[in-house]
């Protein structure tokens, strides 16, 4: 395993993934901030509601679209040539290696957001401090966004194709998109990864009306752990059974 998940290291410190996990945060925290500068008569919570600004976008769109992106990248070498079927790892150690690898690019999402939410603040001299909250919801975004990364990579090892996985991955955010926006179907949030990155990313959010407070930090760790356990073991064996049939 450790010396998987170094190569999966190597190669995507050779790769373009480095620029996807800046620009995609640095783009949610210039719209979110945009949109707060321009609606300050409405939006009166100062950094609640700058933060809850950036992170409607941000957690709706750009952070799912980022993780997808990245494990496409991260599986571009496998499925564009025979080393999926020719590697002696197993699947399973395969899969978790990968999504390792990705977890450093997460967290560098996840600090540029908070970061940038802070300058912007400073910048834009808005009222208040910020909430420490705000440092809890990050790093609930990296854990929250594995049970995404995992299912990602089953479809990149199953359809070859980078521009499929891709396409899937925007499929997912529009679905997540309908799930945020309905209370009718909330609790699917927990158990679609898409839907479970927005639910984790906006909590404390006065932006979406389905979004929760810390008092569910506890069960999204648990829904995270308990999905990613799931996909990974259902998705290494769909995964040897669909290359090595």
């Amino acid at each position: 395993m450790k010396h998987a998940l170094a190569a999966e290291l190597l190669k995507l410190k050779r790769s373009s993934t480095w620029l996807v996990a800046v620009i995609l945060p640095v783009l949610a925290v210039l719209t979110g901030s945009m949109n707060y500068h321009s609606n300050t008569e409405v939006l009166t919570s100062g950094w609640q509601s700058l933060a809850s600004q950036v992170v409607l976008f941000y957690g709706l769109f750009f952070y799912s679209v980022g993780v997808s992106l990245l494990v496409a990248v991260a599986w571009r070498a496998e499925t564009t040539s025979w080393n999926l079927t020719a590697t002696s790892v197993s699947m399973r150690r395969l899969l978790v290696a990968k999504t390792l690898a990705v977890v450093p690019l997460l967290a560098t999402m996840q600090a540029i957001m908070f970061a940038g939410i802070v300058a912007a603040g400073l910048l834009l001299q808005v009222p208040g401090t910020v909430s420490p909250s705000l440092a809890v919801v990050a790093v609930l975004g990296v854990l929250c966004a594995i049970p995404l990364v995992v299912l990602q990579s089953v479809i990149s090892a199953l359809i070859p194709s980078f521009a499929a996985s891709a396409a899937l991955g925007f499929v997912g955010v529009f679905i997540a998109l309908g799930i945020s926006s309905s209370q009718s179907v909330s609790a699917l949030a927990w158990v679609v990864p898409q839907a479970l990155i927005t639910r984790a990313v906006s909590l404390g959010s006065t932006a979406i009306s389905t979004a929760g407070g810390l008092s569910d930090v506890v069960p999204l760790t648990g829904a995270a752990i308990a999905v990613t356990v799931v996909l990974t073991l259902v998705g290494s064996w769909l995964m040897q059974r669909r290359l090595f049939r």
